[in-house]
């Protein structure tokens, strides 16, 4: 593969994110730019799941250059060694195949069912020994039996599609190539060969032989066997795969030489793309950082300023404890500390927050519509701003839920206490505000009957805390209401996966390749079952909805709440809908 370095159409595209209380010097930022492939290696052991994949990995090269035969066996771990043992042979079967090395048994029943006359034609009666009835023989295959590696190994496959086992071979696209020749000739498709194909891909589908998910050793080939036989879902789901293996440094360049010059350069645009969009990403969210362009125009709101840097603050202790240290180590193979699964975990923490202190309804207020804080700030403006500068769709909702009003606490040493009885000054004089508790303003300002998750309950305490007595209620939610904001944008970049994917389970690599120009051979042939990422708020909600725990309500909204699931549909057109228990549409 040519140079996946970042381009300078991106590199001048980068988005000014200086944040708050940080600085990062240029020569920094070109050192994050570079793409793995060509960063420097880092001392940071590889991560763990990279390990486990080693051995399947090894176990494929090693088939691959020895020849020596694999049976696969379906999902990103069914492969391993073939060691003469044939689960095909049925001791209760009434069918035989005779082949050169070995004898296939098997229930002619399954032939029958099929209804297929090319099929039931193959097989005739005969005498035989006790419990047999039956030989299957398969017709010839004229010129093409020279295309066929190993001759009796594609008829034991096509009897293992009929029977839906595993398949044998020294590479799985070899034995995919093979069946699709045995298959042709058998139901007479040398004039329809798609059909011969079609009947391979459904076997595969059904096998799940299609799950490349941490098999970067074999991947390569696979991809380039769905190119030459237009399979459009295939190619897509695999090609998602090759970009997010190549961004983590685990596939080889070598890995990829058997596809076309095309999609090469389109695996070359996606993984410039995604590490881009990694970076971009991962930059401000090492501190939790906001655009100098949204704290500029908090001009004076100075208790703002003091609640937003305090949640920083606290976002970085609270994701310390739990990966050891914020922001995580950088690890070797991919040059970035961010991977899938703690963007998963930070969407899914800041969607939860989003959904507890939202403002879904309109207040009956005096306040000016757009500041229902009344503290003059118009945060809906301030948002659209940032998001349309940044190419994000707004967020359905601009505003949290207002706690009710108390102003800043004018807290009194006790020096001054002591100072005010001994010289009888007047106890109004020195007036201290005594508010109800802050949990308990806080805490009233959250919607009933949403689900408060570990992240949501360090949030309320947060709030509450002593460092905050004496800040206005309003500035400190709206300071803290900032940064969820900014945060759930930017986590809607890289956190939610290419829709209608069948396989992303137990995968640690990204899956938002950028699928511009896919299929190579027809870019309108894209899936309708999928779509591809865009920056789009609804992806983020989809996710975190369709992927929360259950609810954890209240005793007044219990028994409304108590089916509250939610049921995840694909439409025809490609859209996803989104039903609760009782079937009514939530999202779509």
């Amino acid at each position: 593969m040519s140079s996946l370095a970042i381009s300078e159409d991106y590199r001048h595209t980068i988005p000014k994110l200086a944040m708050a209380n940080t600085d990062h010097p240029e020569k920094d930022l070109e050192d994050i730019m570079v793409h793995p492939l060509f960063r420097k290696a880092a001392t940071t052991p590889a991560e763990s799941w990279i390990s486990t994949m080693a051995s399947v990995n090894a176990l494929l090269r090693d088939g691959i250059n020895k020849d020596r035969l694999l049976i696969f066996t379906g999902d990103a771990d069914g492969v391993s060694r073939y060691n003469g043992f044939d689960d095909i042979w049925d001791p209760k079967g009434d069918c035989k195949v005779r082949l050169e090395n070995q004898d296939v048994r098997f229930n002619s029943k399954i032939i029958f069912e099929t209804r297929s006359r090319d099929l039931i034609a193959l097989i005739s009666e005969c005498v035989c020994e006790e419990g047999m009835h039956y030989n299957f023989r398969v017709p010839s295959l004229g010129d093409d039996v020279e295309k066929i590696g190993k001759y009796d190994l594609a008829i034991r496959n096509f009897i293992a599609t009929i029977i839906r086992k595993p398949i044998i071979g020294t590479t799985l696209v070899s034995a995919l190539e093979d069946l699709q020749i045995i298959v042709k000739h058998i139901f007479r498709l040398q004039r329809q060969p798609e059909k011969a194909i079609e009947f391979v891909q459904e076997y595969v589908q059904d096998l799940k032989l299609d799950n490349c998910t941490n098999r970067p050793a074999d991947i390569g080939l696979f991809l380039a066997w769905t190119e030459r036989t237009h399979w459009s879902k295939a190619f897509v789901e695999t090609f998602a795969h090759c970009v997010g293996m190549l961004n983590c440094g685990v596939l080889d360049q070598e890995a990829l030489d058997d596809v076309s010059p095309t999609t090469r350069a389109l695996l070359e645009h996606s993984c410039t793309h995604m590490h881009y969009c990694l970076t971009t990403v991962e930059m401000p969210m090492t501190i939790f950082g906001i655009s100098p362009a949204i704290l500029g125009e908090l001009g004076d709101h100075a208790g703002i300023k003091q609640s937003l840097l305090a949640f920083q603050e606290f976002l970085g202790q609270h994701y310390a404890q739990i990966y050891g240290k914020w922001p995580p180590p950088v690890h070797q193979n991919s040059g970035h500390w961010i991977t899938r699964s703690i963007v998963q975990r930070l969407q899914q923490d800041f969607g939860n927050l989003y959904d507890l202190i939202v403002e879904t309804e309109h207040r009956d207020s005096t306040a000016d519509p757009a500041d229902p804080f009344g503290c003059g700030l118009d945060r809906e403006q301030l948002f659209k701003s940032w998001d349309r500068q940044c190419g994000f769709n707004p967020l359905p909702h601009a505003n949290p839920k207002a706690p009710d009003y108390y102003p800043t606490l004018v807290v009194e040493p006790d020096e001054e206490k002591g100072a005010r009885r001994s010289s009888l000054i007047p106890a109004m004089q020195k007036h201290v505000k005594k508010g109800p508790e802050l949990h308990n303003i806080y805490s009233g300002a959250t919607n009933e009957g949403t689900y408060v998750s570990t992240f949501c309950k360090a949030f309320l305490k947060h709030e509450a805390s002593s460092k905050h007595e004496e800040m206005d209620t309003h500035d400190g939610r709206l300071g803290r209401w900032i940064v969820v904001y900014c945060m759930m944008q930017l986590l809607s970049k890289v956190a939610v996966d290419i829709q209608g994917l069948r396989h992303s389970r137990g995968v640690e690599y990204f899956l938002n390749a950028d699928l511009d120009g896919t299929p190579p051979w027809n870019p309108d042939d894209f899936p309708v079952t999928m779509r591809p990422v865009s920056a789009h708020y609804s992806w983020a909600a989809l996710f975190a909805k369709a992927n929360r725990p259950p609810r954890r309500v209240s005793k007044n909204s219990a028994k409304k709440d108590s089916k509250a699931k939610f049921i995840v549909e694909y439409l025809p057109d490609g859209r996803v809908m989104l039903k609760d228990a009782d079937g009514h549409v939530v999202f779509r």
